[in-house]
């Protein structure tokens, strides 16, 4: 994990931040997200608007994979980044 910015005097980061709360199985895939955030790649990161990722998530289904990857299938369908694992 890259060095996440502080807060305090004068080391306030330069984007708004929002606290939510992530189900467990998907914490590795959204810490790998914010990571590319903060390095600067995220504008590898691909967007997909709702009816897109909907046909993505319809067609993930077809194939009756396990849920874990499906869920890796369609974090990198919306995301356009690899995920490995969910762990």
């Amino acid at each position: 994990m890259t060095s996440k910015p502080v807060g305090g005097r004068g080391k306030k980061a330069g984007y708004e931040t929002k606290l939510m709360r992530v189900p467990l199985p998907v914490v590795s895939a959204i810490e790998k997200i914010v990571d590319n955030f903060r390095d600067g790649s995220e504008n590898e990161t691909k967007q997909l608007s709702f009816d897109e990722a909907l046909q993505a998530a319809k067609k993930i289904m077809k194939k009756k994979k396990s849920a874990r990857q499906s869920l890796i299938n369609l974090l990198q369908d919306i995301y356009g980044c690899q995920v490995d694992t969910l762990d």
